[in-house]
C-alpha cells in the first residue's frame, strides 16, 4: 500500500527551525527559573554573613541536582543537533543590531559597577576589568553592523567580536580570585557554572561571526547558559533582596553579587539574541541551507 504521509513529517534529519529553537530556549527558561527560586532560598537560609554554611543539606545537595540536570539537559541537546539537518538561512545572517544595543548597554552596566566596585578601596585590576567590559559593550552594535553589510569593515568588525570573549574570560578569572578562599563551593558553583558557560556562549557566538563554527554550538550553548544562568540571575537577585529588606541598603548592589546578576542579565539577553539571529524563518526565496557543523 503506498505511503501518503507527507514527505518530512517523520523524517529524523528535519532542519531545526525556529519555533523548534523558540520551544527549547523557553524549556531553558522554564528550568533555569525552577532552579533559581531552589538557589535563592540556599543563598538566604543555608549561609551566614561570611558565607560559610549553617545547615540546609537537602538543598545544598538540590542545588548540585539541579546543575547536573541542566549539564545533562545542554549535552542532550548537542548530540540531539548533531542528529539534524538544520542550519542557517540568509536572512538568519542578518544579525539584530538592536539586540547589539540591549547587549551592550547591560554589558556597560556590568561595567559600571566594576568601575564603582573599585573606587573605595582603589583597585587597579578592577578599572582594568571594567574597561574592558566598556569596550566590548561600545564595540557590539558596530560589530553587527559591520558584519551585515559586509565589505572591509566585516573584517574589522569579526575581529572586534572577541572584545565579549576576552572580558568574560576575564570577569571568569576575577571571579575565581574572588571565591578561590572559600570552602564552601556550594556557596558559589551555580555562579561559576554560569560564568564559565557564558565565555563559551560568546566565543561560540564569535566563531559564528568569524565563519568558524556553525549554530548548532550557538543553540546548545545558548540553552546552556539560559538554563543555568537563569538559576544563578534569580538566586542572586533573591539574595540582594533580602540583604536590602535586612537593613542593608540599596549600596549592597554594588557588589560582587550586584556584579554578577549585571553579568548574567547581559548573557541571557546574547543568548537570546544570538538564538534569534541563528534560527530566523526561512524566506520562501531563500537560498538553501548550509548543512550544521
Amino acid at each position: 500500500m503506498e505511503n501518503k504521509e507527507k514527505p518530512g513529517a517523520s523524517d529524523p534529519k528535519r532542519p531545526v527551525g525556529a519555533n523548534t529553537a523558540r520551544k527549547l530556549m523557553l524549556a531553558a527558561g522554564a528550568v533555569g527559573a525552577a532552579g533559581g527560586a531552589v538557589r535563592g532560598v540556599q543563598l538566604i537560609r543555608c549561609f551566614d554573613s561570611e558565607a560559610l554554611p549553617v545547615g540546609g543539606n537537602g538543598l545544598n545537595i538540590s542545588v548540585w541536582a539541579i546543575s547536573a540536570v541542566q549539564i545533562a539537559a545542554a549535552a542532550a541537546v548537542w548530540f540531539w543537533l548533531g542528529k539534524r539537518g538544520g542550519a542557517v538561512s540568509q536572512k538568519g545572517r542578518k544579525f539584530s543590531e538592536k539586540g547589539g544595543i540591549v547587549c551592550a548597554v547591560l554589558l556597560g552596566l556590568a561595567s559600571a559597577v566594576c568601575f564603582a566596585m573599585s573606587y573605595s578601596p582603589f583597585s587597579l585590576w578592577g578599572i582594568v576589568l571594567g574597561a574592558v567590559c566598556f569596550a566590548a559593550a561600545a564595540a557590539m552594535p558596530s560589530v553587527l553592523r559591520g558584519v551585515n553589510r559586509g565589505g572591509g569593515g566585516a573584517e574589522r568588525a569579526k575581529l572586534a567580536s572577541l572584545l565579549p570573549v576576552a572580558a568574560m574570560a576575564m570577569q571568569l578569572v576575577e571571579f575565581y580570585r574572588r571565591v578561590s578562599k572559600n570552602p564552601t563551593a556550594s556557596w558559589y558553583a551555580s555562579d561559576a557554572f554560569a560564568c564559565a558557560v557564558l565565555v563559551l556562549l560568546l566565543f561560540s557566538f564569535a566563531g559564528v561571526v568569524n565563519g568558524r563554527t556553525g549554530v548548532k554550538k550557538v543553540l546548545t550553548m545558548s540553552f546552556a547558559f539560559v538554563s543555568m544562568g537563569l538559576t544563578a540571575l534569580i538566586g542572586r537577585a533573591a539574595y540582594l533582596v533580602s540583604e536590602i529588606a535586612g537593613g542593608s541598603g540599596a549600596g549592597v548592589l554594588v557588589s560582587d553579587a550586584g556584579l554578577e546578576c549585571a553579568l548574567f542579565v547581559f548573557g541571557t539577553a546574547a543568548a537570546v539574541s544570538a538564538v534569534r539571529a541563528a534560527y530566523s524563518e526561512k524566506p520562501a526565496n531563500d537560498k538553501p541551507d548550509e548543512e550544521i557543523r
